[in-house]
């Protein structure tokens, strides 16, 4: 919230700035045309990377990284783990606004994860039900949908455009596919048992801020460059089993328990409920377009 704030006040100067230096005479009549508000839409592509992330999952498992054990699973030897955000990936931008005046506006952008990015922990050795286990869990974020409301300020200059956004994230879609392979000796025979779950989370609004620079082309069109920022974690809320298959073959999930319901004050059945993390830090690239 201190970053957001701080950016506020430094594009508010630049406003005041810009601003001041312009002889009135000259920007007289400019300044009378854009006294009206004026709607936009704009679109671009982005990629988002980590940004205060978490290490662990769900059931305090890490999410990205690597653990080794030895003497059958009963001593840790080595470990690797990484923070992630599940917003981290390629993602497109669709958003609409008004300016009311030269420098300030508002904006509603739709944020939508196109290829998220998938992180994988890698367990060897590990004892699983008195079996020593090696494992490889997949985990991404499932289409990702944020709805972005922001406030908008800008110098408002020509042909060059400095703007901030600040505002709320509303998440429409956090949901986390969850692939477990885990593959052991049996009576001398080899397992390999797959699980595929699907985890849905609590509603939680976030932040988002962004601080960007546009540059007008020709008639109502600009190219606009920004940098960005989300900061939103997500609690559990349900984890729902899809798939289980054992060397190739499926297994009916009648066999097991397929939904485990979490609360904020503790898991069902021992399951401790986990914050799925979705911070980042973007880099975002679009055009925009002005309606008169």
């Amino acid at each position: 919230m201190k970053k957001i704030l701080f950016t506020c006040f430094i594009i508010a100067c630049l406003s005041h700035m810009a601003e001041a230096k312009e002889p009135n005479r000259k920007n007289e009549k400019k300044e009378t045309e854009r006294v009206r508000p004026a709607w936009y839409f704009r679109g671009g592509l982005g990629y988002a990377m980590t940004d205060n992330g978490e290490y662990f999952g769900l059931y305090g498992v890490p999410t990205s990284g690597s653990v080794t054990y030895i003497n059958n699973g009963s001593t840790l030897s080595s470990y690797k783990y990484d923070k992630v955000s599940f917003d981290k990936g390629v993602n497109a931008t669709i958003a609409g606004g008004i300016m009311f005046n030269r420098h300030v506006g508002i904006d509603l952008g739709i944020n939508i994860g196109l290829a998220p990015h998938q992180y994988t922990f890698t367990a060897n050795g590990w004892d699983i039900d008195n079996n020593v286990v090696n494992s490889v869990i997949k985990t991404r974020a499932k289409s990702p949908l944020f709805i972005m409301p922001s406030l908008v300020m800008q110098t408002g200059s020509m042909p060059v455009n400095l703007y901030i956004r600040a505002g709320l994230v509303i998440p429409m879609n956090t949901k986390l596919t969850f692939d477990e392979q885990d593959s052991y000796v049996s009576n001398g025979i080899g397992i390999v048992q797959e699980y595929v779950s699907q985890v849905s989370n609590r509603f939680s609004l976030g932040y988002s801020a962004a601080i960007g620079v546009s540059y007008k082309l020709r008639g109502n069109t600009n190219i606009w460059a920004e940098l960005s920022h989300v900061s939103l974690t997500a609690d559990a809320k349900q984890s729902d089993l899809k798939s289980v298959t054992q060397n190739g073959v499926s297994i009916p999930l009648s066999n097991y328990n397929t939904t485990v319901t979490y609360t904020n004050s503790g898991g069902v059945n021992d399951n401790d409920p986990s914050s799925e993390p979705f911070s980042s830090i973007g880099m975002n690239i679009g055009v925009s377009f002005r309606i008169k």
